[in-house]
């Protein structure tokens, strides 16, 4: 995916990821989440939890079990209530306790 975003604005790169991720893209996914979370957004248009979400889930593709549930509990630790989240973080937990 070719992009040329305004200065700044983390929506193209969290789009972009979100369109590779459901490609099965997990690493390039991966880097343009990354990207997003570090730059500018509004809360009103992109909400940062559900940026950090998906950054988790592409850290837990890539193979970073243990960045995605440091991430996961991040989104959690600001909205102890997100559904996704707290679904992902067990998934991720639980495997991990399975995989040893």
């Amino acid at each position: 995916i070719s992009i040329a975003p305004a200065a700044g604005d983390a929506m193209p790169w969290y789009r972009a990821g979100q369109i590779l991720f459901h490609k099965r893209q997990h690493a390039e996914a991966h880097r343009y989440l990354k990207e997003a979370l570090m730059r500018n957004f509004t809360p009103l248009i992109l909400a940062w939890q559900e940026l950090v979400h998906d950054y988790a889930l592409s850290l837990w593709f890539v193979g970073d079990a243990p960045g995605a549930v440091e991430q996961f509990r991040r989104v959690l630790q600001a909205t102890p209530h997100f559904a996704k989240a707290l679904n992902n973080l067990g998934c991720a937990e639980g495997v991990g306790a399975h995989r040893g």
